[in-house]
Order: C-alpha cells, then structure tokens, then sequence
C-alpha cells in the first residue's frame, strides 16, 4: 500500500482514527499519509458586522490540518 487517506472533521475521534491510519502506516511501511478535510461554505448576501475579523474557513482548515499533521508526527518512525 502506497498511500493512506485520513478523512477528519478534527474531532477527538478522528484524531484516535488518524493516530490509527498512522500506526497502520508504519506497520505496512506506507510511503504517505494524507490528512483531508472538506467544507460546505454558505453563500450569503449579508456580510457579518466584523468581515474583515472574520477568518477565512479555507485558511482556517489549513491552520487546523498543519496542526493535526504536528500532532501525528510524534507517533510516526
């Protein structure tokens, strides 16, 4: 096996399953995981009182799988 895909939604859960897909990883010598995510966004004609503090969902996901990703490292070879 030459990839794993990770779905998560960042719960506690999906980051036990990840832990998991890590682990798997390391047994069947995988060459990459891959952490993926995905969002609905809601289209709206009224912005929020703030916009511009508002952050954006797509960076906001990056942030969050960069950090998952740091997470994971601890528990690969």
């Amino acid at each position: 096996m030459e990839n794993i895909l990770v779905l998560t939604d960042f719960s506690y859960n999906a980051f036990n399953a990840a832990k998991y897909a890590v682990s798997l990883a390391n047994q069947l010598n995988t060459s990459r995981v891959t952490l993926y995510h995905s969002f609905i966004t809601a289209s709206t004609d009224v912005l929020p009182a703030f916009a511009s503090e508002v952050k954006d969902p797509w960076i906001q996901t990056i942030e969050r799988l960069y950090e998952l990703k740091s997470s994971l490292e601890f528990f690969c070879n």
